[in-house]
C-alpha cells in the first residue's frame, strides 16, 4: 500500500512540474506583434545598450527612448528624475473620438511637461491626451541599464547598432526614430 501511495504522490509533483512547464513554455514572445526585422533590430539594439553600459566613460549618447505605454507629465518628470535623463523632446499621443491617433512633438527647452500636458489636452478638444509616448534625450553609459531595465521602457535606442563608439552632443546629427506607432499596433494585434 506505501509503495502505491508514493507512487502517486510522485506522479502528482511530475505531473504538476510539467504543467509549470508547459505553461512557462507557451507564454507569448513579448515581440510577437512585430514584424520580423523590427524584432531583430529590437534585440540586437538590447544587446549592445548592454556592451554600451560598460564603457563607463561614456557621457551625453543621443538617445530615444520609447516608454511601454503613455504616461503623464508627473509620471514622466519623475522616470527622468528617477534615470538621470537629459530630456530634449517629448513626443505625445492625442487620440481622436473615431480612433485616429495623432502624434505631438515638442522641444523641452522652453517648456514643462506640465505646461505641454495642459496645451495638448487643450489642442485635443473632443479627443483624449493619451500621455507622452518617448523621450529623446542624451543618457550617460552607467544609466542605461537602469533605464533599459525601467518597467516604464520599452526600448532605450541609442542607434549603436555597430560597435560601440565614443560620443558627444556635437557629433550627433539627431536621435534615433521612436518605435510608439509600432509597439502600439503590435500591442493592438495582441487584443
Amino acid at each position: 500500500m506505501k509503495k502505491i501511495i508514493i507512487a502517486t504522490a510522485v506522479i502528482a509533483v511530475l505531473t504538476a512540474a510539467s504543467v509549470t512547464a508547459l505553461a512557462v513554455g507557451l507564454q507569448a514572445d513579448p515581440l510577437d506583434g512585430f514584424d520580423n526585422e523590427t524584432k531583430t533590430y529590437i534585440l540586437q539594439m538590447r544587446e549592445k545598450n548592454e556592451q554600451l553600459s560598460d564603457q563607463t566613460c561614456l557621457e551625453d549618447i543621443p538617445a530615444t527612448i520609447t516608454l511601454q505605454q503613455p504616461l503623464s507629465a508627473a509620471q514622466l518628470q519623475q522616470y527622468l528624475m528617477q534615470h538621470s535623463i537629459e530630456a530634449k523632446y517629448v513626443t505625445a499621443r492625442i487620440e481622436r473620438p473615431d480612433g485616429e491617433r495623432l502624434t505631438s512633438a515638442a522641444a523641452l527647452s522652453s517648456h514643462s511637461l506640465q505646461e505641454l500636458e495642459s496645451r495638448l489636452q487643450q489642442l485635443a478638444g473632443d479627443g483624449t491626451f493619451k500621455g507622452f509616448l518617448s523621450v529623446q534625450c542624451f543618457v550617460d553609459a552607467v544609466e542605461i541599464e537602469g533605464i533599459q531595465n525601467a518597467e516604464e521602457t520599452f526600448l532605450l535606442d541609442t542607434g549603436t547598432t555597430g560597435a560601440a563608439v565614443a560620443y558627444s552632443a556635437e557629433e550627433s546629427s539627431g536621435f534615433p526614430t521612436d518605435l510608439a506607432w509600432e509597439l502600439e499596433d503590435a500591442l493592438a494585434k495582441e487584443d
